[in-house]
């Protein structure tokens, strides 16, 4: 088993790509890895030694994992951002329509109600 697979698998999870980006990113990833400890190794430090400070240097695997997902996707937060605006336009406007508009409210007083007697 690969030591870096826990940590790469967990950088890639939360990633919102398809199956076959998130096979390239892990490659990648995986190569970047093991040149970094290959450095390491070269350098005269143990395997162990060098699996960990490989990933040290690679960094946390939350901010990797948002730092990528923001590369990826640069305007996604903006696009939310709008979409919710739009929401609430939309939403906002239905609710003008039902509750009050004039010509409800005029029809509203127009009709009788039946009497019972």
């Amino acid at each position: 088993m690969n030591p870096f697979d826990s940590y790469l698998k967990k950088i890639i999870a939360n990633i919102d790509v398809s199956e076959e980006e998130k096979h390239e990113l892990y490659t990648e990833f995986l190569d970047h890895l093991t040149q970094l400890k290959a450095e390491y190794i070269a350098k005269g430090f143990s395997e162990s030694e060098s699996i960990q400070m490989a990933i040290n240097a690679f960094g946390d695997t939350g901010k990797v994992g948002k730092s990528l997902e923001k590369a990826i996707f640069p305007y996604k937060q903006w696009i939310n951002g709008c979409a919710w605006i739009g929401l609430l336009i939309y939403i906002a406007v239905v609710l003008q329509l039902l509750f009050f508009d004039k010509f409800r409210l005029i029809s509203r007083e127009h009709v009788s109600t039946p009497t019972l007697f």
